[in-house]
Parts: C-alpha cells; sequence; structure tokens
C-alpha cells in the first residue's frame, strides 16, 4: 500500500520570523527538528547530530512568503559543520560531498537554490571543527543573508526549505539554525510589527529629512 501525505500551509505573507524558543508548527520534514541541544543555550533548528551518510534531507517552512518588489530577504544564524569538498572545488561539482542549502519552489515539485549551498570549509571555525571531528556550539553561529530576487520575481508566492545533502563516504556533525527572519525591505511602518505605540522621529525639528 502506498501513505499519503497531505501538508496544510497556512496564509502567504510578506513578514514572517521565529526565534523557535516557543513551539512551532510551521516546519514539516525528515532529518530535523526544533530542540535544545547541548552547548546551545536555546532551541533552534537542528538536523541530526551526527548526520547519518547518503542522505537527502529537508525542513519545509509551511507558510508561503510573497515577493515585493523590493529586496525580500532570508535572514538567519546558522552553524553548518558538514564535510567540507576537495580543495577548488565549488558548489555543483561532483567532489563538492556533503552540503547545505536554502531552496524556494512555487509549486512545491520544482526547487531552486536561493544561493549557492555551502558546507564546512566556507567558515575557518567550521572547518576546523570538522578536521579535528568536534561538534557545533553557540559561539560558532554566522549570521546569513539571502535575497529571493536572486532566484524568484516580484509576486512570487514561494515556500522555503532548507535542506541538507550528504553523500555515501564521511560523515560528520550537521547543521543548525536559528533566528529566522523573512522580510521585504520595502514594507510600510504598518506592515511590520510594531509592538510600541510611540515613534521616535530624529532630529526633532527637521529640514524633512529623518
Amino acid at each position: 500500500p502506498k501513505s499519503v501525505y497531505i501538508i496544510e500551509f497556512s496564509e502567504a505573507v510578506t513578514y514572517y520570523e521565529n526565534d523557535f524558543n516557543s513551539p512551532t508548527s510551521d516546519f514539516v520534514g525528515l532529518g530535523f527538528e526544533v530542540k535544545l541541544e547541548t552547548d546551545f543555550s536555546s532551541e533552534a533548528i537542528h538536523s541530526v547530530h551526527p548526520y547519518t551518510d547518503n542522505t537527502n534531507n529537508s525542513y519545509m517552512l509551511k507558510v508561503p512568503i510573497i515577493l515585493s518588489e523590493d529586496v525580500t530577504k532570508i535572514k538567519y544564524k546558522d552553524v553548518a559543520i558538514v564535510e567540507p569538498g576537495d580543495p577548488g572545488s565549488v558548489y555543483g561539482d561532483e567532489d563538492f560531498w556533503d552540503y547545505v542549502v536554502v531552496e524556494g519552489s512555487k509549486d512545491g515539485i520544482n526547487w531552486t537554490e536561493i544561493e549557492d549551498g555551502y558546507d564546512a570549509g566556507s567558515q575557518t571555525q567550521w572547518l576546523s571543527t570538522y578536521n579535528s571531528g568536534g561538534s557545533g556550539t553557540e559561539d560558532m553561529y554566522v549570521e546569513q543573508e539571502l535575497d529571493l530576487h536572486n532566484a524568484f520575481e516580484t509576486g512570487d508566492t514561494v515556500i522555503l526549505r532548507f535542506r541538507l545533502y550528504t553523500d555515501a563516504a564521511v560523515t560528520s556533525w550537521g547543521w543548525a539554525i536559528d533566528d529566522l527572519e523573512i522580510v521585504n525591505s520595502g514594507e510600510s511602518i504598518n506592515e511590520t510589527n510594531i509592538t510600541s505605540d510611540k515613534i521616535t522621529v530624529y532630529p526633532n525639528p527637521s529640514n524633512g529629512v529623518f
């Protein structure tokens, strides 16, 4: 018998954020979980640690994102201790080996990388930890910023996923992702989350430039 999985998506939005410190049902996928790990002070998305060989696991955001005419950025911080490619290899080469990548899709079937995938070789501290057989820690977080307009156009409604690809050879610690924010840079004040009923304008009085 065949199994059919039905995924219920939320209403599309132009802005999304999640610090993963509260329970969330916004994601679905295999090989990932929102949890608290050793050497991390708060919950985050974590792959299996250590990850297994020969897998292609992903974690999909069930909240579609609408691209505005302005820059639509994906911001997050992560630690990716995954097998680096051979010296001189780049994403897409056969000898790039394991990698992590953020992808988008308009139909849930055809996926496009927002920017090139990367591995432990993209950061000196990550590579050193990989070479020593160590584990990722909170102080290894690196801020990432991707532009959705690299792969999609204004008006597109896109679903996103984080994907960890591993080959059949070497394994390592894995991937952790925290403080996810997706924002259209041209959003008005009414479209963003304002928690205060007062806005300070500087300078005051002004010549019209604030």
